[in-house]
């Protein structure tokens, strides 16, 4: 689901995009999707809307990003890496794949089939939060370009001065940002978002942080918050996160605009 949060005021949209042609296999399915989720972003964003797009796994950053006009940088808030390659992965998990396929290293065919979407440059990167990572999904992010703030290092210097650091490249470089919100970034303790969740991961409140650290230093054009299941989220606590974070995301897209 697309909704479209516009510049001024609280008045928002919502558009439900799903398939147009008969499900065949999940790759076409994920290439289809996003290719009518460009078109939908890119032209919320020339209307002066604030997309933020609610989608069931991390997937749906290719299409986001490629409605987003050039140059922007990833700020990805997650429990995992999502950096596994199909050389790479044990499971096969498509959904273990989105964050190295936007920046170039898998299913590069896949993603020139979505109008409007390039790779984007590691160092314009930054994921936020990790703390679950296979170990040869491990080894690349390493030898990446990426920056990389787990969890041990936010509890050692907080979430502004730890992601106001990594953030200096956006800055220098009048880079737009697209902010990924996958909720098993939440720690399971404060909310369970689906079955993925990790312990030692971040409150709703530092989540809240973090989106706003983004908002002052650059311009956020598109948002993201994926992976919710409410099997998992008995208690209600993971929505009432997701949309305290939603409406956060709004004034700040409103105001950085």
């Amino acid at each position: 689901m697309l909704a479209r949060l516009r510049s001024r005021g609280h008045a928002v949209s919502t558009e439900r995009l799903e398939r147009h042609i008969t499900f065949t296999h999940e790759i076409d399915a994920v290439a289809d999707l996003n290719r009518h989720l460009a078109a939908r972003v890119r032209e919320a964003i020339e209307h002066g809307a604030a997309p933020v797009v609610l989608a069931g796994d991390c997937t749906a950053c290719l299409g986001t990003l490629a409605g987003v006009p050039a140059p922007v940088g990833i700020v990805w808030l997650d429990a995992h890496g999502d950096f596994n390659t199909p050389d790479t992965t044990v499971t096969g998990f498509l959904g273990g794949m989105p964050l190295a396929a936007a920046v170039g290293r898998c299913w590069t065919e896949m993603c020139a089939s979505i109008p409007g979407f390039a790779p984007v440059p590691e160092d314009r990167v930054v994921l936020f939060g990790v703390r679950a990572l296979d170990p040869r999904e491990a080894d690349l992010l390493h030898a990446s370009a990426i920056h990389v703030i787990d969890g041990a290092t936010i509890r050692r210097h907080g979430i502004r001065p730890a992601l106001e650091d990594a953030l200096t490249p956006f800055r220098n470089r009048g880079a737009d940002v697209y902010v990924h919100l996958d909720l098993d970034v939440l720690d399971p303790g404060c909310a369970r978002a689906n079955r993925y969740a990790e312990p030692g991961g971040l409150t709703p409140d530092e989540i809240i942080e973090a989106v706003r650290t983004v908002g002052r230093q650059a311009r956020v054009r598109a948002a993201a918050l994926t992976a919710y299941d409410p099997g998992f989220d008995a208690d209600g606590r993971a929505l009432a996160a997701g949309l305290r974070v939603i409406e956060i995301l709004a004034a700040v897209m409103r105001e950085s605009r």
